[in-house]
């Protein structure tokens, strides 16, 4: 992900990047003004003499529409009373642009819809998975906030469709876990023959806010040869949940605990008690796993901070061989 702030925000600056880089997304920061019964409304850049120059919703549409490349447009006031972006919102979906709008964000808030917002488009969901993502991760930091919207033509379709994201996305929907392996590679073959005998390697223990990336590490984790156990993969629609989960937290070798933006939920709290429980006893490990939108200075229970972490914000060691090892025991090259 390359990101490019606008040093000076203005139109002429907006269009001159706009022709010189394919970008894929603009993030405004910005005051916006609307008269909802006239059917208009506008976002203030600056003028060459540092005052205010407001674009209405459609000179906006059309100016990102022309520029061919750009599929989402994040709309995020910088005030309260900036907060009216209803219109402009409307405007460009009809170009065919996805749209989040968010009222002014600060602190950890904004850190949550930040990493939140663009890890969920970079795994291939779709407008309205991001809304349910987006509004469960801020509920938890922020219970008070003004609602974030998320606006598309195209509500049910990815916003952008790399294969990497097409991939994620069919193992998101998948209902039937057979049909999540493809290929006749030997790791496939041997992750499912360990599916069919009930040898999970790692449960992912997780907030469900974080329920993409993790969804993501679990595919990257079968790909070389490692089952996880995952909720959406696993438990079945309509049978009571807890049971099963009992029975899967008895057996598995180990437990990966993910830590994002959200921090822990409840149930994943209560599940790494019993996994702990368990585990201290049998000497098996229990990882905890640093998302890529964790916090700086993540908070860990104390149970937790005494043990070595897999950070995903960094590249060096490599999180994924390194998470590997600690399920396996197995050190890779």
């Amino acid at each position: 992900m390359v990101v490019e702030r606008l040093v000076d925000p203005m139109e002429n600056s907006l269009r001159r990047s706009l022709a010189e880089q394919e970008w894929h997304t603009l993030h405004f920061v910005v005051h916006a003004q609307e008269r909802r019964a006239a059917h208009y409304a506008s976002i203030a850049l600056e003028a060459s003499d540092r005052r205010s120059k407001y674009l209405t919703a459609a000179y906006l549409a059309l100016l990102i529409a022309g520029a061919g490349t750009v599929k989402l447009v994040v709309l995020q006031a910088c005030e309260p009373a900036s907060y009216s972006f209803e219109t402009v919102g409307e405007a460009l979906a009809k170009q065919g642009l996805a749209v989040v709008t968010a009222p002014p964000l600060a602190g950890t808030s904004q850190e949550v819809f930040v990493s939140k917002l663009y890890s969920c488009a970079a795994t291939g969901l779709s407008p309205t998975e991001i809304s349910r993502h987006l509004t469960a991760a801020l509920a938890i930091s922020d219970p008070g906030l003004a609602p974030v919207r998320v606006l598309s033509e195209h509500m049910d379709e990815p916003i952008f469709t790399d294969q990497r994201s097409h991939t994620s996305r069919v193992v998101v929907s998948s209902q039937s876990a057979p049909e999540l392996w493809a290929g006749p590679t030997p790791l496939q073959n041997e992750v499912k023959r360990k599916w069919a005998a009930g040898e999970f390697d790692v449960f992912l223990c997780h907030n469900g806010a974080d329920k993409p990336a993790v969804i993501r590490i679990g595919t990257q984790l079968k790909d070389a040869g490692v089952l996880p156990w995952l909720d959406v993969w696993e438990l079945p629609p309509g049978q009571p949940w807890q049971p099963l989960l009992e029975t899967q937290i008895g057996s598995i070798k180990s437990a990966a605990v993910f830590v994002g933006s959200a921090g822990l939920g409840p149930w994943q709290e209560q599940e790494m008690y019993g996994f702990l429980r368990r585990f201290t006893a049998h000497h098996l490990p229990v990882i905890p796993v640093l998302l890529p939108d964790a916090p700086s200075t993540p908070h860990l229970p104390i149970f937790l901070e005494a043990m070595t972490w897999v950070d995903f914000r960094s590249s060096d060691p490599d999180p994924l061989k390194q998470l590997i090892w600690g399920i396996t025991g197995e050190r890779g090259k």
